[in-house]
């Protein structure tokens, strides 16, 4: 086996791998494996760290869906369970079993597509209809004052951005952001900004 610098060692047997990439660029790779050791890993297409399932294009699709199962089943146990309890032991039970769900690891794909967002605030919105016990989500959300779920995970990747410029997450993040005064000598009012770097393509665009 393989020992890393940790003193910790590879299971091949239970060691995958996937190779990242637009649709367009892998459709032009013919085959692919990791060999270690004289022996090659198994290759696959989606893979769940964590609780978070990535896949081969990085599209949060498949995590979206599985999350939403997830949390679809406490829905319906809180939908069975509401007429027997108060609101707000209603309330309590949704934030500590179901938004948890909706926002666990939130800033690592709080850039997934608007379809995988509006299926999320739809199930938040079925959530608070049945604490209220109306028929209206505007009423629902109004008075519930719950935030959007978009909003949440906005919240999270910005805590995330802010424990990369304090040096509180893994080595490789530490020089991930640069401020424009470090960039640039001229001093000017986006001197105290965060230096972000050009977007041309839309995997760029929603990524961290």
């Amino acid at each position: 086996m393989l020992a890393l610098f940790n003193s910790l060692f590879i299971n091949i047997a239970k060691t995958e791998a996937m190779l990242f990439g637009t649709p367009q660029k892998l459709v032009k790779i013919n085959q692919f494996s990791v060999t270690i050791n004289g022996s090659a890993t198994k290759g696959v297409t989606e893979f769940k760290y964590l609780a978070v399932i990535f896949n081969e294009h990085i599209s949060w699709n498949e995590h979206i869906k599985a999350i939403v199962s997830k949390a679809g089943r406490r829905v319906g146990m809180l939908g069975l369970a509401r007429r027997y309890i108060t609101l707000h032991s209603a309330n309590a039970n949704c934030i500590s079993m179901i938004r948890t769900i909706l926002e666990y690891c939130a800033g690592a794909w709080a850039c997934c597509r608007e379809e995988n967002s509006g299926t999320l605030q739809a199930l938040q919105k079925r959530v608070g209809r049945i604490v209220i016990k109306t028929a209206s989500s505007d009423t629902a959300m109004e008075a519930l004052k719950w935030a959007c779920l978009r909003t949440k995970r906005n919240e999270h990747m910005l805590k995330l951005v802010r424990k990369c410029i304090d040096g509180r997450c893994p080595q490789y993040f530490n020089n991930y952001f640069v401020f424009n005064k470090y960039v640039c000598t001229c001093s000017t009012w986006q001197s105290n900004l965060l230096h972000l770097l050009a977007i041309r393509t839309e995997t760029a665009r929603r990524s961290f």
